[in-house]
């Protein structure tokens, strides 16, 4: 897994996610046998401590789903000391 995101305001950061399987580590499967998708989405910050993220995914290769939607919620617990 590879994210990278930049954070343009409060609300929105638009992000970039790599995902692969390249078979086991003694011995990588052959190209049509991997599964390499790109997923461009962002961060919805609708909270202090609460953000919802999206993306829609493509799949470079036939081992893997060739589009297909991620969604997580993340709720951050504050800790003494922090915002």
């Amino acid at each position: 897994l590879f994210r990278s995101g930049y954070e343009r305001g409060r609300r929105f950061t638009p992000s970039f996610e790599y995902y692969s399987d390249w078979g086991s580590q003694s011995a990588f499967a052959p190209m049509r046998g991997q599964v390499h998708q790109i997923v461009p989405g962002g961060d919805f910050h609708l909270a202090k401590n609460f953000t919802w993220n999206v993306g829609i995914g493509i799949g470079l290769t036939a081992a893997g789903d060739r589009l297909f939607y991620k969604s997580r919620i993340e709720f951050s617990f504050p800790t003494k000391g922090r915002d």
